[in-house]
């Protein structure tokens, strides 16, 4: 918010267009990192508050994963990043799940990698379903990276609320903190687990593991 005021009152008193634009573009930039504040803060709060209320329906594992991926092809493009997807082990299958919710950990997951990975590094990401036991099947989410990586002593604290590793390499990564908090709060809703496994300097790689049922036939024919 200081951001946007300041800045907001340097172009207004600017008299020089580039530099003005140059204004204008700092307090784009403020607005978009508290607008994701906002909405982060939000979010957690309803997660915490027992608001967050968990909303199945029937969706299709392949699509969801799909979108995901998508969405986030243009981000590691900018960066010039190697952006590896499998989906070979993700069927086409029709789950029951929260949609939003399970797209939201993966969207998470990967922002994050593609975010503290540097220019021409490598990203990746893999979606795979196996059975698990006869009362239902897991879904396994991996996303990978060779980015800047997690200092040890850090590691126990990275699902805690505002809490970012203050490094000289994210000194110029803009972040609100809550990003794995509401992840790791979205995969206990939905009665899953997540793992990490990092290195400084060397990457990190973050893996779900979800519990999911198939879907009927009615709820099939209703996804479709």
């Amino acid at each position: 918010l200081n951001g946007v005021v300041g800045f907001t009152e340097l172009a207004l008193n600017e008299k020089d267009p580039e530099v003005k634009q140059g204004y204008i573009q700092k307090v784009k930039l403020s607005s978009t990192l508290l607008l994701d504040l906002v909405n982060d803060t939000l979010e957690l709060s309803r997660i915490e508050s027992g608001k967050s209320v968990y909303s199945p329906e029937a969706a299709g594992l392949r699509s969801m994963s799909e979108a995901v991926l998508t969405s986030l092809q243009p981000s590691a493009e900018i960066k010039s990043l190697t952006f590896v997807t499998d989906l070979t082990q993700c069927p086409d299958v029709i789950v029951w799940t929260d949609r939003l919710k399970f797209q939201k950990i993966f969207l998470n997951l990967l922002s994050n990698a593609i975010k503290y990975t540097p220019s021409g590094g490598r990203v990746e990401a893999c979606v795979r379903w196996d059975e698990k036991n006869h009362e239902g099947y897991t879904c396994h989410l991996s996303v990978k990276d060779n980015g800047i990586g997690i200092r040890r002593e850090f590691l126990p604290h990275i699902f805690e609320s505002f809490s970012q590793d203050q490094r000289p390499e994210t000194r110029n990564i803009q972040g609100t903190g809550l990003g794995l908090a509401i992840v790791k709060r979205i995969v206990t809703q939905l009665n899953g687990q997540i793992f990490v496994e990092s290195k400084e300097g060397e990457g990190s790689e973050f893996k779900v593991e979800l519990p999911l049922i198939l879907a009927d036939q009615d709820e099939k024919t209703r996804a479709e």
